[in-house]
C-alpha cells in the first residue's frame, strides 16, 4: 500500500536525493572511463487513460502484455507526472514545450506555427500559421457537422491542399496564402501579409455538430492590426469554402453518399516562436523522430533535427520498428545518406568515428492517442503492445553498444481515456532507467538489484498509471523531466564537480 501523492507534488521537483542514492548503488561499473551517456526519450501520445467496467475496471495498459517496458520500470526508476500542470488536459503542443523544458506560459503563443513547420512550410518574421482540419459544414445552418472530414484522407488531402494552395483572396490582393498536406485530415495553412497578426481566435469550434466559430481578436477590440487580421482570416475562410464546394473530389465524395470536405477549420493561430537553441540550453546534440507535423514543427522550433523515416507515417499504419531503427542509428552511429534529416538545425556535425552521433534522441509515437480519439480499447492495447516489441529491440541494441551507456525514458503527454474520445487531465506514467544495460539484465530475468525489498512482500513495478503512481519520483511536473535526464547521463565526474 502507498499514501496518494500530495496534489502539490506537482509543483515541485521530484525525488532527487532518493534517485541519486539509487542511481549510485546501480551503477555500472567498467574499467576506464566511460563516454557521457547518451539519453533516448520515448514519448507514447495519449499514453494514459481510465479504468474500463468492461475489462476488470483495468486499463488499456494494465490489459497490454508490455514485458518490456514493465523490466524498464524494474531496472529504474517510476512516478506520474503533470505534463504541463495539475488539472490541466493539455494538447501535445504545450506538453511537449513543457517536456522540453520551454514553459508553456512563457513562450506558447498557438500550435499553428508547428503544425505548419512541421508540413515542410517556411516561416517568416510576420508570417501566421493555423493547425486546420478538413471538415463537413452543413452550408444552411453553418453548423459543423464533422470537424473531421475523414480519418482516411491520405490520397485526397493533397489533392485539396493543391487546389487551396496559392489561391487569391478577393478584396485582400497583399495576402498570399499557402497550404501543405500534414495527415489524415489535417493540414497547415499559413497567412503571409503585411501587418498580420496571432492576437485572433480561429474558426474551429473544437467539437462537432455546433456552427463554425467567428474569426476574433483576442486583444482589445481597438486594435486595428488584429481587427484587420480577422478580417483576413475570414476572407480566407470564404474563398476556401468557395473552392472546396466546387471541387469535383468533393462532387464525386456527395455522389458516393460521403460527407464533402468542404470547409478548413483554422486553429491555433500563432507566428513562429523565438526561443534558445536546444543545444545550447543542454549542451546535446538533438535528433528527433516524428512523423506527425505538429510534433515535427515543435522539434524545428527548438533546434533539432528532425527525422521522418520511410514507413512512419504517424497514424495507425506507421512502422513502429522503422523508428526504433532510426534512433539506434542516430544515437550510435549518426546520420547518413540513408538517414537523412527533414530539417537540419544547423548543429555541428563531427568528424570521424562515432562523434557525428546525437547525444539525445527523442522518439514520438502517435498511433495509440488516435485509438482512445476512436474510442477503441482493443486497438489502444494491440498499439501499446506494438510499442513494447520496439522497445524490447531498442535497448537490446543500445545494451551493446561497448562506447557509451544509455539513459532511457518514456512516458505521454497527456491521457487520452478511451471513453472519453479527448484529452484528460489525469497524470500520467513516468519511466527512468539509468542504464539500458541493467535493463537489458530485467529483460533477460536477470537482477542486478543491491539491497532493494523482498519480491514477495510488494509486487514487481510495472509500466501502467497504478504501478507507476507508486513509485519513488513520485509525482511531479512535466518542467523537470529534461534536469532529471542530465542528472541521469552526466558522468562520475561531472557529478562529483557538482557536488
Amino acid at each position: 500500500a502507498f499514501a496518494r501523492p500530495s496534489f502539490e507534488l506537482s509543483q515541485r521537483e521530484p525525488a532527487r536525493c532518493e534517485l541519486g542514492r539509487s542511481i549510485e548503488r546501480r551503477r555500472i561499473r567498467k574499467e576506464g572511463r566511460m563516454d557521457k551517456k547518451g539519453v533516448l526519450f520515448i514519448l507514447i501520445d495519449g499514453v494514459g487513460d481510465s479504468s474500463c467496467r468492461s475489462q476488470d475496471r483495468r486499463t488499456p495498459m494494465q490489459v497490454a502484455h508490455t514485458p518490456n517496458m514493465d523490466a524498464l520500470a524494474r531496472g529504474g526508476e517510476t512516478g506520474m507526472i503533470d505534463p504541463v500542470e495539475p488539472g490541466y488536459a493539455c494538447g501535445s503542443d504545450t506538453a511537449h514545450l513543457s517536456l522540453f523544458g520551454y514553459p508553456p506560459k512563457e513562450y506558447y503563443r498557438g500550435r499553428g506555427s508547428f503544425e505548419s513547420m512541421g508540413a515542410g512550410m517556411e516561416m517568416e518574421e510576420g508570417d501566421v500559421a493555423f493547425k486546420s482540419n478538413f471538415a463537413y459544414i452543413d452550408t444552411r445552418t453553418r453548423v459543423v457537422e464533422k470537424r473531421r472530414a475523414d480519418r482516411n484522407f491520405e490520397v485526397e488531402g493533397p489533392i485539396l491542399c493543391s487546389a487551396l494552395d496559392g489561391i487569391a483572396i478577393p478584396g485582400y490582393p497583399e495576402v498570399e496564402v499557402a497550404v501543405k498536406y500534414a495527415t489524415e485530415h489535417r493540414c497547415g495553412v499559413r497567412i503571409r501579409c503585411p501587418n498580420m497578426v496571432d492576437t485572433i481566435t480561429g474558426t474551429d469550434p473544437l467539437r462537432d455538430s455546433l456552427p463554425l466559430v467567428k474569426c476574433l481578436p483576442t486583444t482589445s477590440m481597438n486594435d486595428g492590426k488584429s481587427i484587420y487580421a480577422c478580417k483576413v482570416v475570414e476572407a480566407v475562410s470564404a474563398e476556401f469554402e468557395k473552392v472546396l464546394s466546387a471541387h469535383p473530389l468533393n462532387k464525386k465524395r456527395e455522389e458516393e453518399g460521403k460527407n464533402p470536405a468542404n470547409v478548413v477549420l483554422l486553429r491555433g493561430p500563432g507566428a513562429r516562436l523565438r526561443v534558445e537553441p536546444f543545444t545550447t540550453r543542454y549542451g546535446w546534440k538533438g535528433a528527433m523522430i516524428a512523423p506527425t507535423a505538429i510534433i515535427a514543427g515543435i522539434g524545428i522550433t527548438i533546434g533539432m533535427d528532425v527525422f521522418k523515416p520511410e514507413g512512419t507515417t504517424g497514424d495507425y499504419s506507421s512502422d513502429y520498428s522503422k523508428k526504433g531503427d532510426a534512433a539506434v542509428q542516430l544515437l550510435t552511429k549518426g546520420r547518413d545518406a540513408s538517414l537523412y534529416p527533414f530539417t537540419s538545425s544547423g548543429q555541428d556535425e563531427k568528424e570521424g568515428g562515432n562523434e557525428g552521433r546525437y547525444d539525445f534522441c527523442f522518439l514520438h509515437i502517435k498511433g495509440v492517442d488516435d485509438a482512445g480519439h476512436d474510442g477503441s480499447f482493443e486497438l489502444k492495447v494491440a498499439l501499446l503492445e506494438k510499442v513494447d516489441k520496439m522497445v524490447g529491440d531498442v535497448v537490446k541494441r543500445l545494451s551493446v553498444d561497448q562506447t557509451r551507456d544509455y539513459v532511457c525514458a518514456i512516458t505521454g503527454d497527456h491521457s487520452t481515456p478511451v471513453f472519453r474520445l479527448d484529452h484528460s487531465s489525469e497524470p500520467v506514467p513516468f519511466v527512468l532507467a539509468e542504464s539500458v544495460r541493467r535493463v537489458q539484465m530485467e529483460m533477460g530475468g536477470k537482477s542486478e538489484v543491491e539491497g532493494g525489498e523482498d519480491p514477495s512482500l510488494s509486487p514487481p513495478p510495472t509500466f501502467d498509471e497504478i504501478g507507476c503512481a507508486g513509485g519513488r519520483l513520485g509525482r511531479f511536473g512535466g518542467g523537470h523531466v529534461m534536469s532529471l535526464l542530465l542528472q541521469c547521463s552526466s558522468t562520475k565526474e561531472e557529478r562529483a564537480e557538482a557536488k
